[in-house]
């Protein structure tokens, strides 16, 4: 929901109607692609280790964002102490 909320507010009214269905396509777009992925490591090494192998790549994916978005909040509160 935060995500969505921050979607609406950044994108003006005129374009909101194409960006939210295009954010759903691809988020969706991304189970189309890892889902086989993930059968495939289910049959070749078992549940146990494909689901630990799935939550190490969400963990390592999940770092790499929140390190990026942490990089660019710093930028911006930069950018505002040098415009005020």
């Amino acid at each position: 929901m935060i995500l969505w909320d921050a979607l609406s507010r950044r994108v003006p009214s005129e374009f909101r109607a194409t960006a939210n269905p295009l954010a759903s396509f691809g988020f969706r777009g991304a189970f189309v692609v890892t889902g086989p992925f993930a059968g495939y490591a289910f049959d070749l090494w078992g549940m146990d280790t494909a689901l630990i192998l799935l939550g190490a790549v969400t963990l390592v994916i999940f770092v790499g964002l929140i390190i990026s978005l942490m990089l660019a909040a710093r930028a911006g509160e930069e950018r505002v102490e040098w415009a005020g």
